[in-house]
């Protein structure tokens, strides 16, 4: 799951998130992530899912567009 870093300092939306992720454990691996600086293509590939949280800002704008050049499923919710 990708969360700007900008929309996880909002109490709601990282409470929100971190929800996800507790509920989540032991279901499916989930990496949690508030930014994408250092991540090339080879490690984004390893993703089967992604899901971004908070999709109006640029650092998710550019995740979803490497995302999709790349086929990988995305979901994302606007915060």
């Amino acid at each position: 799951m990708f969360i700007s870093a900008t929309v996880d300092g909002q109490n709601t939306n990282h409470e929100l998130t971190t929800r996800l992720v507790h509920a989540m454990n032991g279901k499916a691996h989930v990496d949690l992530k508030t930014t994408w600086h250092g991540i090339d293509n080879d490690a984004l590939k390893s993703y089967h899912l992604i899901h971004v949280f908070g999709c109006w800002n640029i650092a998710s704008i550019r995740l979803l567009s490497k995302a999709h050049r790349l086929h990988i499923p995305t979901v994302y919710s606007p915060m």
